[in-house]
């Protein structure tokens, strides 16, 4: 991980390298812009008015993550189980305090 990053942004820069590729394109801009997503969700919350109107869209988008094709290939060649313990351990890699709390429970 980034140096100073936040443990919010670190797991949604995992999730969008997963499902929603394009969300690090954007995201990457909006931190050029000094834009923090947590910091941003915050003032939002703080700024929610008890009158607002809830909607709702429905957006429908071509999957573009360049990494998707690999996952397949690699699911195909290996098995969706050991893409899973790779997976967990390269989470225990980029998280090595959950590996001590892990190995203290009975």
């Amino acid at each position: 991980m980034a140096e100073g990053c936040r443990a919010v942004e670190a797991l949604r820069v995992i999730y969008d390298l997963d499902r929603m590729f394009d969300n690090l394109r954007s995201a990457r801009e909006r931190l050029r812009k000094g834009i923090v997503a947590s910091d941003a969700i915050k003032k939002s919350l703080e700024n929610t008015s008890t009158n607002q109107k809830t909607t709702t869209r429905l957006v429908v988008r071509i999957d573009t993550n360049p990494l998707r094709p690999a996952e397949y290939k690699y699911v195909h060649e290996h098995g969706a189980d050991h893409l899973i313990q790779l997976v967990v351990m390269l989470a225990e890699e980029l998280f090595p305090g959950n590996q001590q709390a892990s190995s203290k429970a009975p």
